[in-house]
């Protein structure tokens, strides 16, 4: 099974995130101590013997899952973790240094080799990556541990020296290929079937049972001949999950095997501990060497035989996607084996209704003679190539092709591989050459091809009737006839132009007929180059524009005519061409800006804009060039007395006769007394506004200040004269108390109107609170369920603002309840990058918003004119039986300044 890893996630942020650092430095540490507590307690007393040392093979599993970048760190962490277990076990520290000093280069080792040598992806599926690996992790790393790890304990170096080696060379041969197998595996091992799971947990919970029975048996010793009843699971494991199945099954047991050894079960307890430890490692290193290799060349076939598949698939894909037609015919009858979706494109017929028949059965060779002559060349050379055929399609049409065959030998039999080109197309382009050469002939322009000398090789009829020369009095003659003498020149220039790249298109320049006399032509040359890709000669198309040039003439006459009307004209005008450069101003534009046209012309009329409209005027005269549409805009030009003066400019798009754009005209009007009226009355407005505010203000005071006092005492003294009133006297005391109900519904309405006028909520708790408790009487008076939404809108708003929405609140829920008839209504508060935004939502019977902008109603001017004041905007949705949105949006801040908007 593939070992492969790609620098498995850790499902934590970037590799270069200090989390991600932290994260893994933590996990290091965390599984070197549990690792070294595993191996302490597999440790064998009282000889202090490891059978097997896991820490150091487990860490390097980890960095070849992780990048290089953050080894140091992990290692570092691995041996401090190391360092502290062996310290805290009452190891020497002279020993623990060696121990450290062996591990750090164990580990550098095998990290470093195997993560060069496999190009960071391990992937034990050939032998030679198994080679490979276990050269460099298995043998190398423990043999250098070994050397340096048999000083840090006592006794016999060399035996120390042998111990540490199996246990290290064991270690390497089962984890990291375990672990890295299942880290690597990700999503595609999430993909397997159940089955495949169920298989997997069955061969390990049997393998763990056998492995119990085996290692830890009830007694004290076990008979050897059992340890051959692990073959079957192990060769389970090899053929069905491949290397990390194999190690993963030797890691389990290992495990067993070991414990039951330190605990005095199993096959490996005996008098002489440390002959039992070498034994039970040369058991775990035999038992996983072999069914590694065994795995590995399981992989190995099955990834051949994967390639194989996969390389028989690309065929079929070239085979079946290939533009070319490709059959496959058995020689002896003739009869189809295979054809390819070009095939069946190319004769109209499917798969399923060729194979297992001939060509002659469905008579798709136009004649089928022809056929019988080509196997008989085909039989004699074994070979064909580039033979055109005609083909019958399924419906009758004819087909021609480019067919090229030759025979192979399928199981023993002769066939015949035949691929076909489509070369229809490309006989009718053939004929479309000829029919262009006709259309050629018959063009109303003049169209001449000249050599690289000069002469003329070509000559249509277009030309002679233009030129009046016959072809035969012209072709072969130089083509400066048609040139007069002073253009010479000239045709030199256009004729180097091209050859260095230039483009010559509708060069209007003069041509001399063969009565002498000159006449204005529109000029387009090409090169012509031959099959080899050089400059064989040069084609012109050349069209008589004697029309075109008196058209002109008479435009030009127009346009003296219309300069001539512009300039009586009292309002402001301008033309630009399609370059955006403006290239005429009247004469009122001139007096207007006190500036002479040259100085207007190009851009130097823009010199003139107020610096504060520059930009967004010449977005908007921008953009309707490029979207040829008309456009208005407001700005502020400077007058000839320095003064700036706001003027409204229409601009639209001018076409030609042919519908060519030509440009745009615009005319300006002087609006500055219309602006200063609209301000004027804009200022009122908010002054009006204001006013009724204070008057609000002033009202609420005194409703709430005096009448609802003195209301409140009325109530009091009515509440007195009910009491003293006797029991016998009822008719009075009913009368009592209907006047006081009264007084009390009086008193509590002039308390809600003095409200309606001035919230004191808005005033000392702010506006989400204000709007809160405007929800909730309105809902009660009126039997409307309204839901408000607060979206972190802040306590800080300005006073000026906070009125503002308490207000459109107000007037958006009477609207509701007026003309609205919902039964539900929902506000909403938010705060939107500065803005905050009141959104007033109802299900009711709604309006057409068309016709908001045109009759809208009081309510819904004043809530657009509260709002203008503080820098705010109003939009209504609405239609009939869909309700209605009101959305208020205002900035936090805002200057006050006037802002135009079109």
């Amino acid at each position: 099974m593939e070992i492969a890893t790609k620098r498995v996630s850790w499902s934590v942020p970037d590799m270069n995130s200090i989390l991600r650092a932290i994260f893994l430095v933590c996990l290091v540490a965390i599984l070197s101590y549990l690792t070294s507590q595993l191996g302490g307690a597999l440790v064998l007393h009282p000889q202090m013997l490891s059978p097997l040392w896991p820490g150091c093979a487990i860490l390097v599993a980890v960095l070849l899952l992780t990048r290089r970048r953050i080894w140091p760190i992990l290692i570092a962490t691995a041996l401090a973790t190391f360092a502290f277990y062996d310290l805290r076990s009452g190891v020497p520290v002279g020993s623990v240094l060696r121990l450290v000093l062996a591990d750090m280069v164990e580990i550098i080792i095998a990290a470093s080799l195997v993560s060069y040598f496999f190009d960071g992806v391990l992937r034990l599926d050939s032998i030679n990556a198994l080679a490979k690996y276990s050269l460099f992790a298995v043998i190398l790393a423990p043999v250098v541990v070994s050397f340096l790890g048999g000083l840090a304990w006592t006794g016999s170096y060399w035996m120390n020296w042998r111990v540490s080696f199996f246990s290290e060379a064991i270690a390497f041969l089962t984890l990291p290929p375990a672990i890295v197998g299942w880290a690597s595996r990700g999503l595609p091992w999430l993909q397997k079937s159940r089955a495949y799971y169920l298989e997997a947990a069955a061969l390990l919970a049997a393998l763990t049972l056998f492995g119990f029975l085996i290692f830890v048996p009830p007694g004290n010793s076990t008979p050897p001949a059992l340890l051959y009843g692990l073959v079957p699971f192990l060769l389970w494991a090899a053929l069905r999950f491949g290397s990390t199945g194999v190690s993963t099954a030797m890691i389990i047991i290992a495990v067993q095997s070991i414990w039951g050894a330190v605990h005095g079960h199993g096959p490996f307890t005996g008098q002489v501990p440390l002959d039992n430890v070498l034994s039970l490692q040369l058991f775990l290193l035999f038992a996983t060497v072999p069914f590694m290799i065994l795995a590995v060349l399981v992989e190995e076939h099955n990834n051949s035989q994967r390639a194989l598949k996969k390389s028989e698939e690309k065929f079929s894909v070239a085979f079946q996607e290939c533009p070319s037609a490709f059959d496959l015919t058995r020689m002896k009858d003739d009869r189809y084996l295979e054809v390819n979706e070009a095939f069946e494109h190319f004769t109209g017929y499917h798969r399923d209704e060729l194979i297992g028949r001939t060509p002659f059965d469905i008579r798709l060779w136009e004649n089928p003679s022809y056929r019988v002559e080509l196997l008989t060349k085909l039989r004699q050379e074994g070979k064909l190539r580039n033979q055109e055929v005609r083909f019958r399609t399924r419906h009758g049409g004819i087909r021609i092709g480019l067919a090229s065959a030759e025979l192979i030998e399928i199981d023993g039999e002769q066939c015949l591989l035949s691929v076909t080109s489509d070369i229809t197309e490309l006989q009718k382009a053939q004929e479309l050459r000829l029919r262009h050469a006709a259309i050629v002939e018959s063009s109303d322009d003049a169209i001449i091809s000249k050599d690289l000398d000069g002469n003329i090789v070509s000559w249509n009829a277009a030309a002679q009737r233009l030129f009046g020369y016959s072809e035969s009095e012209i072709v072969g003659r130089p083509v400066r006839r048609l040139i007069p003498h002073e253009l010479l020149q000239e045709e030199e220039v256009l004729r180097q132009g091209l050859i260095t790249g230039e483009c010559v298109e509708r060069y209007e320049t003069v041509r001399i007929a063969k009565d002498g006399k000159p006449m204005p032509v529109s000029l387009t040359m090409s090169l012509i180059r031959d099959a080899a890709g050089a400059i064989s000669g040069f084609s012109m198309i050349i069209r008589d524009i004697t029309d075109r040039k008196r058209a002109d003439q008479d435009l030009l006459e127009s346009e003296d005519r219309f300069r001539l009307v512009a300039d009586s004209t009292p309002v402001l005008i301008w033309m630009a061409g399609i370059d955006k450069l403006c290239n005429f101003f009247n004469k009122a534009w001139l007096n207007f800006t006190g500036r002479t046209l040259e100085q207007e012309m190009g851009e130097g009329w823009a010199s003139g804009v107020h610096p504060d409209d520059l930009e967004r005027c010449l977005g908007i005269y921008s953009g309707a060039f490029g979207a040829r549409v008309d456009f208005e805009m407001e700005y502020r030009l400077r007058r000839s007395d320095g003064k700036y003066r706001w003027i409204v400019d229409y601009g639209v798009p001018r076409f030609g006769a042919d519908g060519s754009f030509r440009g745009y005209i615009g005319s300006c009007i002087d609006i500055t007394e219309r602006k200063l009226t609209a301000e004027s009355l804009e200022d009122l407005s908010g002054r009006l506004i204001t006013a009724q505010e204070e008057e609000r203000t002033r009202i609420a005071r005194e409703l709430h200040d005096d009448f609802s006092q003195r209301l409140a005492l009325l109530g009091i003294g009515l509440s007195r004269l009910w009491k003293k009133r006797p029991d016998s006297a009822e008719e009075e005391r009913v009368l009592v108390r209907e006047l006081w109900n009264q007084t009390q519904e009086i008193s509590s309405d002039v308390h809600r109107l003095s409200h309606q006028l001035h919230s004191s909520k808005l005033q000392h708790v702010g506006l989400g609170p204000a709007l809160i408790g405007l929800c909730e009487e309105i809902g009660e008076k009126c039997g409307i369920q309204i839901e408000f939404a607060d979206y972190g809108v802040p306590t800080d708003i300005p006073k000026d603002v906070a009125l503002c929405l308490f207000r459109v609140a107000q007037e958006a829920l009477s609207n509701v309840v007026k003309h609205s008839r919902a039964k539900e209504c929902r506000v909403e508060l938010s705060d939107a990058s500065s803005r905050i935004r009141l959104r007033v939502v109802d299900a009711g019977s709604g309006f057409d918003a068309a016709l908001w902008s045109t009759d809208a109603g009081i309510g819904l001017v004043g809530m657009r004119e509260r709002l203008r004041l503080v820098g705010g905007g109003l939009s209504v949705k609405s239609a009939p039986t869909q309700g209605t949105e009101i959305l208020a949006e205002v900035p936090l801040s805002f200057s006050g300044n006037k802002v135009l908007v079109k």
